[in-house]
Formats: structure tokens, sequence, C-alpha cells
């Protein structure tokens, strides 16, 4: 199956497992138009509280392209500038990866103030009665 750019971003956004190949890559880099809006993604993901899996996967799919554009060794006259792309992608990368790890410990932290909550409410409404 041949994906094109324009139909990467809406693909990783439906879950669909996306074949990544040097080929792909290739113009994927030349165009570097992928990790914005897959980054944007994830942080409306955040925004609207929806699954924090659905983020991690996004995640992992942006690990997958960066981890293959490093694998590209060539001069930047043949990539068309692809090191400072892929140095921007790694930004972009972080930047996402510490926006979703602040969110999941906030969920983690609600989650337990809320069963600690609970948890006093029962020991108060045993006690009263």
């Amino acid at each position: 199956m041949s994906i094109t750019m324009d139909q990467m971003a809406p693909a990783l956004f439906a879950g669909c497992n996306v074949p990544f190949d040097r080929a792909f890559l290739s113009a994927a880099a030349r165009r570097c138009s992928l990790p914005e809006p897959v980054g944007r993604h994830i942080l409306d993901i955040i925004r609207h509280d929806e699954s924090t899996g659905e983020a991690e996967r996004l995640l992992a799919q942006m690990d997958t392209v960066y981890a293959l554009l490093m694998t590209f060794d060539l001069s930047d006259a043949v990539t068309g500038g692809l090191r400072r792309r892929t140095d921007q992608l790694r930004g972009v990368l972080e930047r996402t990866r510490g926006d979703l790890t602040i969110t999941l410990r906030q969920q983690r932290l609600q989650d337990a103030l809320s069963r600690m909550e609970r948890t006093m409410q029962e020991a108060e409404d045993g006690a009263a009665g």
C-alpha cells in the first residue's frame, strides 16, 4: 500500500498502521509537513481530555518517523536540508512528549486525590452512622 503525505496525518489520526519506508520518508523529508499536524492533534487530544492512549500512540509514530529520518546520512545538497528539518522534528517531538508527560502526571494526581476524597467521605459516613 502506498500512501501520500497528504494522506499521512489523517491515516495516523484514524489509527491506521502506516508503513514507513525510506522512499516515503525521503518524500516526507522534502515536504516536512508531518510533525506539526500530528503534534497539534496530540495537543488537541490533551486539551479535550480525550484518551491519552491515542496521544501516546501518535507520539510513538512520531518517534518512528524521527528514528527513520535519522538514518539518512547524506549531504544537505542531496537531501535538501533534511538535517535541519530533522532537528526541528526533534524539537516538536520533545515538546509534545513533555506536554503529554505533564498531562499524564496530572491525571494520576487527580485520580489519587479523587480516591483519597472517596476514602475520607466513606470514613466520615461510617463514623457518623
